[in-house]
């Protein structure tokens, strides 16, 4: 495991270079402007502001973005000493997506109530329709005059 010197050493070297930041460490810069500038940290958003390309960072770095996506707007809040918040839109996106997800299951529910509740519709109708034709069985059988019931909606 790398220690915290050996890590500063190596950013050291490729910051001091003059050839292009890799992609990773393009990444945290990205998502850190983006957490800055209250915009979600996506991994399309990273890519699109670090400039590189997203298929491949997607296919190399995939755990590593994921995290920085949870991770940098929490470390950008910690460090922010202004009363201004600057991932509310992260927030929002984060709380939308869970009232999305519950709207869904709610709909679902309702869903499969409808479809009981038809069920128990069309079983009450089909009994109601079968007592029919034993009263009016029987009512013939006696010579009986048959009254037609109506159904309640």
């Amino acid at each position: 495991m790398t220690t915290h010197r050996e890590l500063a050493a190596i950013l050291a070297t490729v910051m001091s270079g003059s050839e292009p930041l890799p992609v990773p460490l393009q990444a945290v810069i990205a998502g850190t402007l983006l957490s800055g500038n209250g915009e979600p940290v996506s991994k399309a958003g990273m890519a699109r502001i670090g400039k590189y390309s997203h298929g491949s960072a997607h296919k190399h770095y995939n755990e590593l973005l994921v995290a920085l996506q949870h991770r940098i707007p929490l470390e950008v809040s910690r460090m922010n000493d202004d009363d201004r918040d600057p991932i509310t839109v992260t927030r929002l996106r984060a709380e939308l997506t869970e009232r999305d997800a519950t709207i869904e299951a709610l709909r679902e529910q309702i869903s499969t109530a409808s479809e009981n509740l038809e069920n128990v519709r069309r079983y009450a109708l089909a009994l109601h329709q079968h007592v029919h034709d034993l009263e009016a069985q029987a009512a013939s059988t006696e010579g009986r005059q048959v009254r037609p019931l109506r159904i309640l909606e």
